[in-house]
């Protein structure tokens, strides 16, 4: 495994631990990239994490907000409802409050529209609507929670609370808000700034990110490679544990080692820098949650792989030493020919799918040759735990292991494609 690409960087493991143990004092919290110290919470569990939430800075919390609770372009409730519950405390306010300093107002009041309902009126009046109706303004205003879940009506009750003692303006503004904009125009601008958040931390819009999904055929870039100028692509911030999986994966960590071996730190930060923001770029087109930590590794993982097909492919057509292909093509350009390849292996199961009808009952060779069909098929293709390119894994028993994997080697992509063909030939 390459130590070099990790000279003089803290591993994400490390951060965890440290994180856990309340090593880090605010200030070494506070320079932590937040997509780092996200991913870091996320390894360490939030129950585990709380106690460093007061020390994040604005800017690290508002993205902890941004990754936890949403779901691509919408509010996951459920995570939303879960991170109240679990940072806030019976005997202080605090958490809460520091929830509500930094959370994005339209994000709030979408909340607000959704399950809080009001009556004013221009006269106080001591005759509640109805049961389970509060006023906080001695009877100006009564305002019903619709839930009946208990937690939900406890945070609620909490949240609204604290809004009005701090800033009563507020209050007045979010409980009139269903009066302006429906709940999904408020989720929608709310959306908005969250992009334009995680954009100043390095996180690229649909566009961009479509940009680097773009596949280059390996060949022309042979061809070319002589010609070709460096295009190399940076994040502002390098996140270590999108990286580090390009260590296991060869010949991408032989690469990296003779491209850093008369380099220094400056450029093992760059190679970072380039992982990040193809990782980031990948997640983004392929609409993976950053907050589902599995399945966000898995296609870390097809990333990494995708860049080991490309430098594989490259190898096969020019003589060039890995130092030459990587100052030529840089690492987008390794990632967009291994694209080709994956996606000429997706387009073969796209084709073979149109030409037969699944069969629900079937000997388990043909049962595993259609579990690597659908696989293969995927978006981002990726392949079932069993398959190598020298055949299935077995148990004793004879036994298939579930689970899928990242595709890392050319051999897999033509071993995959090859049983497919011979397996479904018409």
């Amino acid at each position: 495994m390459s130590s070099a690409l990790l000279a003089g960087a803290m591993p994400s493991k490390d951060l965890t631990k440290a994180l856990v143990a309340g090593e880090l004092s605010a200030e070494e919290l506070q320079e932590v990239a937040p997509q780092a110290l996200y991913i870091a919470i996320q390894q360490a569990g939030l129950e585990a994490s709380r106690a460093v939430l007061p020390m994040l800075s604005s800017d690290q919390y508002r993205a902890l907000l941004d990754f936890e609770v949403w779901n691509i372009d919408r509010v996951d409730e459920d995570k939303l409802w879960d991170f109240l519950s679990t940072v806030d405390e019976e005997k202080t306010l605090e958490p809460l409050g520091q929830f509500l300093d930094n959370v994005d107002h339209e994000l709030l009041a979408m909340i607000v529209s959704r399950y809080v309902e009001a009556q004013t009126y221009e006269e106080p009046t001591d005759e509640s609507p109805g049961k389970f109706w509060h006023t906080p303004d001695r009877g100006f205003t009564w305002i019903h929670f619709n839930t009946e879940d208990p937690e939900r009506y406890r945070l609620l009750g909490r949240i609204m609370a604290i809004i009005f003692a701090a800033q009563p303006e507020l209050f007045y503004q979010l409980i009139a808000m269903p009066m302006s904009a429906t709940p999904s125009e408020l989720e929608e601008e709310a959306y908005q700034l969250k992009i334009r958040r995680l954009g100043d931390i390095g996180i690229p819009e649909h566009a961009q990110a479509a940009e680097m999904h773009a596949p280059l055929n390996a060949e022309l870039l042979a061809k070319e490679l002589d010609s070709l100028a460096p295009s190399r692509y940076w994040t502002r911030e390098g996140i270590v544990a999108l990286a580090e999986g390009a260590q296991r994966i060869q010949p991408l960590s032989s690469m990296i080692d003779e491209v850093l071996g008369g380099s220094g730190a400056d450029e093992a930060q760059s190679i970072v820098d380039e992982l990040t923001y193809i990782a980031n770029c990948s997640a983004v087109y392929f609409s993976v949650p950053f907050h589902d930590h599995s399945l966000l590794s898995l296609h870390i993982a097809k990333v990494h792989g995708a860049i080991n097909v490309g430098l594989e492919r490259i190898g096969e057509l020019c003589s060039a030493s890995f130092p030459d292909i990587f100052s030529h093509l840089g690492l987008a350009k390794l990632y967009r020919a291994g694209l080709f390849e994956l996606f000429g292996l997706r387009d073969t199961a796209a084709n073979i799918l149109r030409r037969i009808e699944s069969v629900s009952a079937q000997p388990e060779a043909e049962q595993a040759a259609e579990t690597i069909l659908a696989c293969v098929r995927e978006s981002f293709p990726l392949l079932p735990m069993f398959f190598t390119p020298q055949g299935f894994l077995a148990d004793e028993a004879g036994k298939l292991p579930g689970g899928v994997k990242a595709i890392t080697s050319l051999a897999e992509v033509r071993a995959a494609k090859n049983l497919i063909i011979e397996e479904f030939a018409s």
